[in-house]
């Protein structure tokens, strides 16, 4: 045996392993008052309404932001960008099993084709700023956006409890 090893022997397996890290933030003082008041925490739940407020508009607008990834995706896909992907390279890789860029190269040119869908986007909706953060959102990202809550209200299925879900945002 190693006298390396035997070295660290007092030190190793002594206790045992926790992989799950806990921490908590608690407000407290002023804060917690605040989140209270405008929050409207709620003593029984032991939760903050708002929250709950917020989560049950995400579920009412969860299927319309659906519609609008699949049609972005859509438009993107049937591009001519998109038709012009040369898949065969992915597939040799694939079929040797070479881990080579074959993948990240594929990904890379199917990114690209998203500037469509963006561009469908922007040319439906020519007077918003399509910002995310302080710069312009290009490709997916303008589904990241503010943005979009603009197009869910135009959306023709938007009815009293989408307008009420979307007054959560």
């Amino acid at each position: 045996m190693n006298s390396t090893n035997s070295n660290f022997s007092d030190f190793t397996n002594l206790y045992e392993l926790s992989k799950t890290l806990r921490f908590e933030l608690k407000p407290v003082g002023e804060t917690l008052e605040k989140m209270k008041k405008h929050m409207e925490y709620n003593p029984e739940l032991e939760t903050f309404m708002k929250d709950q407020e917020i989560e049950d508009a995400y579920q009412t607008l969860k299927p319309i932001i659906d519609d609008i990834h699949e049609e972005f995706i859509t438009n993107s896909l049937e591009s001519e960008k998109a038709k012009g992907i040369d898949f065969s390279e992915f597939l040799e890789a694939y079929k040797q099993k070479k881990d080579d860029k074959g993948e990240k190269n594929l990904r890379n040119k199917i990114g690209k084709t998203y500037s469509n869908g963006e561009k469908n986007l922007k040319e439906q909706y020519p007077s918003l700023k399509w910002k995310k953060g302080s710069s312009e959102a290009k490709g997916f990202n303008v589904l990241l956006c503010q943005d979009i809550l603009e197009v869910i209200k135009d959306r023709p299925e938007n009815d009293a409890k989408i307008k009420k879900a979307l007054v959560a945002f």
